[in-house]
């Protein structure tokens, strides 16, 4: 009896010892795979071709010359400026004299249309600038001075063209950390000028700010890497085109002809001009010429599957990525998706980073006049457009036809069907069935007042019953009655 025990113990000591050798293989296993992703000896960022430390001037580059790069700093301010920002200062059915002079300065200076570039110039690097050039007489590095200003021009400069000489050091300032004084490449005509600049010349815009206030991360860096493995791919397809489209030719000597000198000059000349010229022969005497299979293969689906993750990490629904024909295609629910993400951008970035530090600053150089209190309101993307709004009408149209002549109001009456069916508040239904209950009571007396005239020609002395009601038998004024009778909604 106390065997059996004791072989039970073992048993389970063998159990335990076997888990542990199961969970250390695991783990083993685990570390085995993360030190050859995490391996210092394995460079992937080498081995792949990927840059390491990337330069503002090769997001500028990038930028201007790869379409991509374009569309992933733009489309988020493009996307979001589509609609202009809604200023007020009072009763929305009044222009106040605030509202006018913004008016008159965004027709003169295309105050939005400059900060949509500038917007859009910050994301290439990890900042931005507006320049303001206002009627002062200073120079650039000295503060704007005091009193009534007028705008003259508007520049928008990227970290390519501009730094940060010096920031305030005073921990007591409000401007503790932020920029002093810029240095600025201003390009001329024929000469490229380095100008030191005061900070309240400019107005400072860094996206995607994380852990600093005055550098953000650049819209591509997350995917720059995608951004050159796509370049790759196409470039890759059009070389691979190139030398595909031409197949290559053999040429192969008789072997009857034993050891014999060919003539390379005389073959590579009469090849050229076939190839280059007009010349739709050769004469090759002793030889072959066999043509060799060009290997071309499809790069489309390499390329999708690189944009669609690229789009992923934007957080951009993918059909709305590709372009306006594609995001004609995009679900509703992608949609309200991608504009709420837009609604968020400009109420938590472009109204209190970008609107109104410009017009703070405008106000203060008295180019504006003041004003106590002011809102920043931009309009609803996913209000209904005049499109939406004839689609809706149409529904309604089409369910109220089949509502009428299929004599639903025998199970539902009318009132019970514009509340609970079509959605509308008991209010709007009551105020829909007494309009028509009034019109049917008009198309009553003029139907009436047909009769009498039709009876008086006709010298007819008893009026018949015409079939007007849907049932074919009923009259305008049975049906008035009926629904008269019915019980309100609750």
């Amino acid at each position: 009896m106390a065997s059996k025990p004791r072989a039970k113990k073992k048993v389970v000591k063998q159990a335990v010892r076997n888990v542990r050798l199961t969970t250390n293989e695991t783990s083993l296993l685990r570390r085995s795979i993360l030190s050859n992703i995490f391996d210092s000896r394995r460079d992937f960022d080498d081995a792949c071709g990927s840059t390491k430390s990337i330069s503002a001037s090769q997001y500028r580059y990038l930028y201007d010359r790869e379409g991509l790069g374009t569309r992933v700093v733009n489309i988020y301010p493009e996307e979001c400026w589509a609609v202009d920002p809604q200023i007020v200062d009072g009763p929305q059915d009044k222009t106040s004299s605030f509202e006018k002079a913004l008016e008159d300065l965004n027709e003169e200076h295309h105050i939005w249309s400059q900060l949509e570039k500038a917007d859009e110039m910050s994301g290439i690097g990890r900042f931005g600038c507006l320049f303001l050039g206002v009627d002062d007489g200073l120079r650039f590095e000295q503060p704007v001075a005091s009193g009534k200003r007028k705008l003259l021009y508007l520049r928008v400069f990227d970290e390519s063209s501009l730094s940060i000489k010096s920031v305030e050091k005073d921990k007591r300032s409000k401007r503790y950390g932020k920029p002093t004084m810029y240095t600025v490449k201003f390009d001329g005509d024929e000469v490229v000028e380095h100008t030191n600049v005061h900070w309240t010349r400019m107005i400072h815009l860094a996206d995607n700010r994380k852990d600093s206030e005055n550098f953000g991360v650049p819209r591509m860096q997350v995917v720059f890497n995608r951004i050159y493995d796509i370049r790759k791919v196409l470039s890759g397809s059009g070389e691979m085109f190139w030398k595909g489209a031409f197949p290559g030719y053999a040429f192969e000597v008789d072997p009857e002809l034993g050891d014999v000198e060919l003539d390379e000059d005389s073959l590579k000349e009469q090849v050229q001009d076939y190839f280059d010229g007009l010349q739709r022969y050769m004469s090759l005497t002793g030889m072959s010429v066999k043509s060799l299979q060009p290997q071309v293969a499809d790069p489309s689906k390499h390329i999708e599957s690189q944009i669609k993750v690229l789009a992923m990490v934007l957080g951009i629904p993918w059909r709305i990525f590709q372009g306006t024909e594609e995001a004609r295609l995009a679900s509703s629910q992608d949609v309200k998706v991608w504009n709420k993400r837009l609604a968020r951008r400009q109420n938590k970035y472009l109204s209190p980073f970008l609107v109104r530090p410009l017009l703070e600053r405008m106000i203060e150089f008295e180019i504006l006049p003041k004003v106590q209190k002011y809102e920043i309101k931009w309009p609803d993307l996913n209000a209904q457009t005049d499109h939406d709004k004839a689609e809706v009408a149409k529904s309604w149209t089409e369910a109220l036809a089949k509502y009428v002549a299929g004599q639903v109001e025998q199970i539902i009456p009318p009132r019970e069907f514009f509340t609970m069916v079509m959605g509308f508040t008991k209010d709007q239904a009551d105020r829909i069935v007494e309009k028509m209950e009034e019109y049917l009571e008009e198309l009553e007396e003029k139907h009436e007042k047909k009769l009498e005239e039709q009876m008086k020609l006709a010298g007819a002395s008893k009026p018949s019953t015409l079939p007007t009601g849907p049932s074919g038998g009923e009259t305008q004024q049975s049906i008035i009655e009926k629904r008269s009778k019915a019980p309100p909604a609750d």
